[in-house]
């Protein structure tokens, strides 16, 4: 991430797992040590469209002494113009859970990017339902 010179009282908000699939490459359980080797005082895990390893992340996370945030990377259709041709065109906005309603609108998010996906190049959703889905 960073040396622990640069970096005291920096939060990264947008990292991605090895559950970004084409995007990330660190696994879970490893980004909390990594975040307090760098003097970090919190880390957020912004996996594309999933939150498959918030439970891991959270865990050892706070394991390692450093506050864990819940996030994740949205495709969001309606903004931006055209629908995705391929896997990662669609725009993406990063939704950080503050509670726990926050965590259950990120899953219910989540999951309806994929049972509503249909023939989409990739999961996602409408703006409006994120806008729904917006409290906490």
């Amino acid at each position: 991430m960073a040396d622990a010179v640069n970096s005291q009282g920096f939060v990264h908000l947008r990292v991605r797992s090895a559950y970004s699939l084409l995007e990330g490459a660190i696994k879970a359980g490893k980004i909390g040590k990594m975040a307090a080797d760098a003097g970090m005082p919190a880390v957020a895990v912004a996996d594309r469209a999933n939150l498959f390893g918030a439970l891991e992340f959270s865990q050892t996370t706070k394991d390692a002494g450093v506050q864990p945030i819940v996030a994740c990377a949205l495709p969001v259709l309606d903004i931006g113009g055209q629908v995705a041709q391929r896997w990662a065109k669609t725009p993406t906005v990063v939704l950080i859970a503050q509670n726990e309603q926050g965590w259950l609108n990120l899953c219910a998010l989540s999951s309806a990017a994929y049972l509503d996906a249909g023939e989409m190049a990739e999961p996602g959703v409408p703006w409006g339902q994120v806008v729904d889905k917006s409290e906490g």
